[in-house]
């Protein structure tokens, strides 16, 4: 009994020190959750941190969490580099905006801000096409709405980006077992189809399988 009571108390503080760092790890800035995902440095010269956010937010949240976590050390860094990510993205491919301090502070956000997707999706619902379903590709330096409609007994598949630019492109139909496949009218040179399941969800594969998730807009 003596050797459970005391197995017992060591499970209970493991837990107790287990919620305790999830608490440090989660904080909260002008009703933001984040947590810090990585925090490396070398020496003095160089600290780099990779952030989760919980959604998107403005360049002035930014800047007050940047100067924040820029302080969470007392050692002081030649320059700080920050980058920021949403929920499902992976960490180290491609942040969602960054905060630099190279030395001096610069915000930057890479993929659509929260009023840019609104924006577009209103957009790209706003059509009398038979529309098929409405996705969001929000990756960095990327930032487009994907619409597959159909017309004339044809499929198509438009990409609309934020500056207005965007292209239109005849697809071809095959059915699988995971659902519809999608694939340019004549090919693709670089192997890339779209696939449409049956739950409504687009992804994006190629010679190696599948590589993007869009996000369900309609």
């Amino acid at each position: 009994m003596t050797r459970l009571l005391k197995y017992f108390s060591c499970f209970t503080a493991i837990v107790v020190c287990s919620v305790m760092l999830d608490s440090v790890q989660a904080q909260t800035i002008e009703g933001v959750t984040y947590s810090i995902i990585s925090d490396k440095d070398f020496r003095d010269v160089k600290r780099s941190i990779d952030v989760r956010l919980d959604k998107k937010v403005s360049v002035e949240v930014l800047r007050a969490m940047a100067r924040k976590l820029k302080n969470t050390k007392r050692k002081k860094y030649e320059r700080t580099f920050i980058g920021y990510y949403l929920p499902n993205m992976e960490a180290g491919v491609g942040a969602w905006a960054t905060s630099h301090f190279d030395p001096e502070l610069e915000v930057r956000i890479l993929g659509l801000t929260a009023e840019e997707e609104e924006k577009m999706a209103r957009a790209a619902k706003s059509t009398s096409r038979d529309v098929v379903g409405i996705w969001m590709d929000d990756r960095p330096y990327v930032g487009a709405t994907i619409t597959i409609y159909r017309e004339n007994k044809k499929v198509f598949l438009e990409s609309k980006y934020k500056d207005g630019s965007g292209s239109i492109e005849e697809m071809t139909e095959t059915q699988s077992t995971i659902g519809t496949k999608l694939v340019e009218k004549g090919g693709n040179p670089h192997g890339e189809y779209f696939v449409l399941d049956k739950k409504g969800n687009l992804q994006a594969g190629g010679n190696d399988g599948i590589f993007l998730n869009y996000k369900k807009l309609q």
